[in-house]
């Protein structure tokens, strides 16, 4: 009698669902998930934006998340169509690698020293060979870029292409890195990108 019973309860409960759905009921889950999602921004736009206003960067770059990365707080942001991953750090006015050392003839030893942090993780970075430097615009300023190649194992992807780029004010500093597979980098992406950030 008890099974019957819990039988006649989900043919009634089914029932009411069809109502629901017949009378509007989609419509009304979608208004008032709407208004939770107004109410309640996510989590991670919102550790995002501790580090830097990225309300500007527009629908083909997506933030996928906000994370730790070389023991500071970072964010990881996507190109949408090409897969491409740009990374901001906020350095929390630690000198990881500043303007200067872009600039100078040393970068490749300060870059090295860098991913010696992934020393102890899954990631390994490899054979790190240093390419041409030029300068790109973040929070409204010109700031200088050099491009790089690398290694990297236990990931899908072995070979990697991009730059890391260096932004330092007297209270700031942050690192700004692009990656993508080995020949498909595009630094026009990369570009467009970092001048949509405000601070």
């Amino acid at each position: 009698m008890g099974c019957l019973k819990k039988i006649f309860q989900s043919i009634i409960l089914c029932f009411a669902i069809i109502g629901f759905i017949s009378v509007g009921g989609n419509d009304f889950i979608k208004t008032k998930m709407e208004a939770f999602k107004i109410k309640h921004p996510d989590k991670t736009i919102e550790k995002a934006n501790k580090i830097a206003d990225f309300s500007g960067i527009g629908e083909e770059f997506e933030i996928s998340k906000t994370a730790s990365l070389f023991g500071y707080n970072g964010v990881i942001a996507e190109h949408r169509a090409s897969g491409q991953k740009m990374i901001l750090l906020d350095s929390k006015g630690n000198d990881i690698i500043t303007p200067e050392d872009i600039e100078s003839n040393e970068v490749d030893k300060k870059i090295e020293k860098l991913t010696k942090k992934f020393k102890y993780s899954a990631i390994k970075i490899s054979d790190l060979e240093m390419g041409s430097k030029g300068t790109l615009v973040a929070f409204g300023k010109s700031i200088p870029f050099v491009k790089f190649r690398a290694k990297i194992t236990k990931l899908p992807f072995g070979d990697i292409d991009g730059m890391i780029a260096s932004y330092k004010t007297e209270d700031d500093n942050k690192l700004l890195i692009s990656v993508n597979e080995k020949d498909k980098y595009s630094q026009l992406i990369t570009q467009e990108f970092f001048k949509k950030v405000k601070k």
